[in-house]
């Protein structure tokens, strides 16, 4: 499929700088909007014909059949069944992986009168998935990362910013940012910091609206610094605001007043407050996305939680002109942060005049089951090496055996099994997403499109016929779920400890320190029965 794409490239490049009616259009168009002839080769732009059998009649004489043409995505099928150029009419601009492969092809049409919309990228196949490829990625230098990537809407956009120095600039595809783009740029910023400045329309307004629900949360909780740029009134995006205008502008006027997703998000959502019931909504509802979006257990949790909504109540004191309001409002949120977070069992802020039996809290932590994780030889001191070896060995599995595959994602769902490295993380959930029924050896191809190979090979290895790997998968989840039930009775006796030392609590706060001791038993109950299944396949982390 490289192949096709690369002759489809070529064939576009050169119609481009033909002599016919509509290369000579597309070139002019091009030049109104200041590209250049280096600018032209160095991203490959070229052009379409409006006649639709063209692209195909070459690609036939290069020796690729109709099927391997339809299924590259750079022609469709009309109802006849007739296949066509699916950038016919338009100015086209190669779509590259990382690895400057290209991969797909974007179109903006040259008249009204052409076929489809305005703008029109190529379906997506085998090697081209629109969330999760950035355009421009393959023009961003590596040595030295800025302290931020910025990504915006469309390819035109991308290529005026690089024209004018701005290198770590890529572009979403015009279609809405999605937690792989946010990822992917982050690796280009040595902050993992990710400026998104979309269009300045109804469509660009949306886009970001309905990231701020989920996929800025999930990104904040992934350590990535979501900033949003805006460009100023009446100008429409990015290549329209660099017309006449310095790359300096760009940066003092749209780039450096950007501000955090959830500090935007927040005063928009005050703008529909209108009584004193809708705010109280908007300060729960604050709190609980500011549970969702910072990391959990991350150290210092409370004082960033504080921090955010700090700012954000001094903000809503400045819109409702109400700066009285700013210690109480900062309270609310936070209140609802710390219920949100601890599943409404737990309320730092609620006074304790309610008297609780401190005998009764004391018996209940004496109740949990004798013999601590500790007596699990190697557990408790197990290093990092022999749980990520367990998690290397479940993803070579799901890679390498599609009929084990779709069952041990399932148990992973089911048994709540968490992979304790980032990166094995992203693989899993990358694996879930988009391995179906893929043998090994498609799933590498796809892989290396978005990851460096040296990392994609870490992932293939060819089991000989002796290993059982319905063996090695137990092993895997045993290990794995060990480490994380160990890891959840951690966090368990620190909040009973820190529970103890009160010395009024409050009943409904003493209940929740019982839920957390049952649970606890509950769990060493369970490492006990994993560890011996272990024990009998002789597999346990060194002491």
């Amino acid at each position: 499929m490289y192949r096709i794409m690369e002759h489809a490239a070529e064939f576009y490049s050169t119609y481009l700088r033909s002599s016919s009616g509509g290369a000579k259009k597309a070139f002019e168009y091009l030049s109104s909007r200041g590209f250049d002839e280096d600018t032209l080769r160095r991203f490959r732009i070229g052009a379409s014909p409006d006649s639709a059998g063209q692209l195909i009649e070459y690609l036939e004489k290069k020796g690729y059949g109709p099927i391997s043409i339809a299924e590259s995505g750079v022609a469709i099928r009309t109802n006849k069944n007739d296949l066509v150029d699916a950038m016919r009419g338009r100015v086209v601009v190669p779509i590259m992986n990382v690895k400057g492969h290209v991969i797909g092809f974007g179109g903006r049409k040259l008249s009204e009168e052409a076929w489809g919309p305005k703008y029109l990228n190529t379906k997506e196949t085998l090697i081209f998935k629109k969330r999760s490829t950035l355009y421009g990625e393959s023009f961003v230098p590596r040595p030295q990362p800025p302290a931020t990537a910025v990504i915006v809407e469309g390819y035109f956009d991308v290529i005026q910013l690089h024209k004018h120095k701005l290198f770590w600039a890529v572009s979403s595809l015009g279609t809405g940012v999605t937690i792989e783009h946010l990822r992917q740029a982050s690796r280009h910023s040595r902050e993992r910091a990710v400026t998104v400045n979309m269009d300045n329309d109804e469509a660009g307004f949306s886009a970001v609206l309905r990231a701020c629900q989920s996929i800025f949360p999930t990104a904040m909780r992934e350590g990535i610094d979501v900033r949003l740029a805006f460009l100023p009134p009446g100008v429409k995006d990015a290549d329209s605001f660099l017309d006449g205008k310095s790359i300096s502008d760009y940066v003092d006027q749209v780039l450096s007043p950007s501000q955090s997703w959830f500090l935007w998000y927040s005063k928009v959502l005050a703008n529909d407050v209108n009584s004193i019931e809708g705010l109280s909504s908007l300060l729960h509802r604050l709190g609980g996305l500011l549970a969702d979006s910072i990391p959990a257990r991350k150290e210092g949790t409370g004082f960033v939680a504080k921090e955010y909504a700090r700012t954000i109540a001094r903000e809503l004191a400045d819109i409702f002109d109400r700066p009285e309001y700013e210690e109480e409002t900062c309270k609310e949120i936070l209140r609802s942060f710390w219920l949100k977070r601890t599943g409404g069992r737990f309320d730092p802020e609620q006074g304790r005049e309610s008297k609780w039996d401190r005998k009764r809290g004391e018996s209940a932590a004496r109740s949990i089951v004798k013999g601590s994780i500790g007596t699990l030889p190697g557990w408790e001191n197990a290093n990092n090496s022999f749980i990520q070896r367990a998690e290397l060995m479940l993803l070579r599995v799901i890679v390498q055996d599609r009929d084990i595959r779709r069952n041990c994602m399932e148990i992973v769902d089911r048994r709540g099994i968490k992979f304790a490295e980032d990166e094995h993380v992203r693989v899993f959930e990358w694996l879930k997403e988009n391995a179906g029924d893929a043998g090994p050896d498609e799933l590498f191809e796809e892989m290396s499109y978005e990851r460096p190979v040296k990392d994609v090979h870490r992932y293939f290895f060819e089991f000989s016929a002796t290993v059982d790997l319905e063996r090695e998968v137990t092993k895997s989840l045993n290990a794995m779920e060990i480490r994380r039930s160990m890891n959840i009775i951690s966090a368990v006796d620190v909040i009973v400890e820190e529970q103890m030392k009160v010395e009024h609590m409050e009943p409904r706060v003493a209940t929740y320190v019982e839920e957390l001791l049952s649970r606890r038993k509950e769990l060493q109950m369970r490492i006990g029965t994993l560890h011996d299944e272990l024990r009998n396949l002789d597999v346990l982390p060194d002491v």
